[in-house]
């Protein structure tokens, strides 16, 4: 396999994961009707959410592992990686924070730390500092692909369980929360951390 070849797997992986938030989404609008759809069918968007969200993750390991063992990393795969990793992850995040499996103050700050991150980014970048992904980072996106899978699943146990007692609609999202915990402590420790380096060029 040539070189070109090789450079567009990863590319393509990349496209697909953008392509995947197109039926997560229209599953994620149908499910608001929550109260007018059955059991199975709720079961039914569920898994697939969680099926497109798994093969999601699954091919953000294997393109960025292609890139690196064949040397081709590209400009596109640099810009687009990350884009289609928040997609995806802001998509379901979304999609459980309507429903109320999970509470909006996670999702705020989630996106709220991606925002100013991509701000320090560019501003190191027009500085002309090399910006890698630090290893915190790479473990708060580990850590909130697992918790979301998990939580996934735990709302495929309570819809199919009765009486189970985590349903209980007062508490049920704080319950469902504790997954994410690690994920938000780490993505507000690598924020501090990109600030850190991007201290010396924010008021220049």
């Amino acid at each position: 396999m040539n070189s070109l070849h090789k450079k567009k797997i990863p590319n393509a992986l990349t496209i697909l994961r953008i392509l995947f938030v197109v039926p997560v989404v229209g599953l994620s609008i149908y499910f608001s009707n929550y109260s007018l759809i059955n059991t199975n069918e709720k079961t039914i968007i569920i898994s697939l959410i969680l099926t497109f969200f798994i093969i999601a993750m699954t091919t953000d390991f294997i393109d960025g592992y292609l890139a690196r063992k064949w040397k081709v990393v590209s400009t596109f795969g640099k810009i687009f990686d990350p884009i289609a990793d928040k997609l995806m992850t802001t998509t379901v995040l979304l999609f459980l924070s309507v429903n109320n499996f999970l509470p909006y103050t996670y999702l705020i700050l989630l996106i709220l730390r991606d925002i100013i991150v991509d701000a320090f980014r560019i501003i190191m970048s027009k500085n002309n500092v090399k910006v890698e992904a630090i290893k915190t980072a790479k473990w708060k996106t580990m850590t909130l692909s697992i918790s979301i899978a998990l939580l996934l699943v735990l709302i495929l146990v309570d819809i199919n369980v009765k009486n189970h007692f985590i349903l209980h609609p007062n508490w049920s999202k704080w319950v469902y929360s504790i997954f994410f915990i690690v994920p938000v402590s780490l993505s507000t420790i690598s924020g501090y951390l990109y600030y850190k380096k991007a201290k010396p060029f924010l008021f220049k």
